[in-house]
């Protein structure tokens, strides 16, 4: 079932960062709520594009990544963070994300 909600670009699960849903009119699910479509986050989105791009392009390493994240006041948090604050592992995280 995941694999055909996922061939058809529809959310399933935890939706990863820099994603989000977007309601499709008058589908639901199995449990009533809005059925959505895969988007990619405006924000969020731009800023997981960004950190591919300093550790595999810029070679920037993941301390200095970090640095760089938390600097920022307009990075929005990472997901399921305690403190809402971006970590040496939550950068790792994301960049292993196979999702990606």
């Amino acid at each position: 079932a995941h694999e055909g909600l996922l061939d058809k670009r529809l959310v399933f699960g935890t939706v990863s960062f820099g994603y989000a849903g977007r309601p499709l009119d008058g589908q639901t699910t199995r449990r009533g709520r809005p059925r959505q479509a895969l988007a990619v986050d405006p924000v969020a989105g731009g800023w997981v594009k960004r950190v591919f791009a300093w550790y595999a392009t810029d070679r920037v390493p993941v301390a200095e990544i970090v640095r760089r994240l938390t600097a920022d006041p307009t990075v929005p948090p990472p997901p399921k963070s305690p403190n809402r604050t971006w970590t040496r592992g939550a950068v790792r995280k994301l960049l292993r994300n196979r999702r990606y």
